[in-house]
């Protein structure tokens, strides 16, 4: 029973890395507009609108424009995004988990308000989906790892 632990463990820590990695090395090598083909991104957004959603979290609502639709993605509710500024090779400011995805909006909510307040307008951002690691933290927050760590150490 030992080993059948110890391995499970071992192996949910390596396929998040692996999908950290893979998403990194996508990220760092594919151009913006390969991305958004492959529908991993979404470029040239706009702030739309700004409320307060669950939890006190800050929920931020992008277009292209007033009536545009989105081109076609694979980001839907409950994805991990990075939120940057459109132009390549900008460092990620925040990232959110997709709240809400409509034909012409897509909406993100950020735990962190501090990242978001110096955020205008004006300027267009990309939202970009990265390596969805719920399934670690979620073992990870029920205590699930603890207890594993706890009965090896016995």
């Amino acid at each position: 029973m030992d080993k059948f632990i110890f391995l499970m463990k071992d192996l949910l820590k390596r396929e998040r890395d692996a999908e950290i990695e893979e998403t990194r090395l996508l990220v760092e090598n594919c151009p913006l507009k390969i991305l958004e083909r492959k529908g991993q991104c979404l470029l040239k957004l706009r702030i739309w609108r700004q409320y307060v959603g669950l939890f006190n979290r800050t929920v931020l609502v992008f277009k292209k424009n007033a009536t545009d639709e989105l081109p076609a993605h694979s980001l839907s509710s409950g994805d991990i995004v990075g939120l940057s500024l459109t132009s390549p090779n900008e460092e990620i400011i925040a990232t959110g988990i997709v709240s809400k995805v409509l034909q012409t909006s897509i909406s993100v909510a950020f735990d962190d308000v501090d990242k978001l307040l110096n955020l205008s307008d004006d300027d267009q951002y990309k939202v970009i989906k990265l390596a969805n690691d719920v399934t670690y933290k979620r073992v990870q927050r029920s205590g699930c790892l603890t207890l594993i760590d706890d009965y090896m150490n016995e």
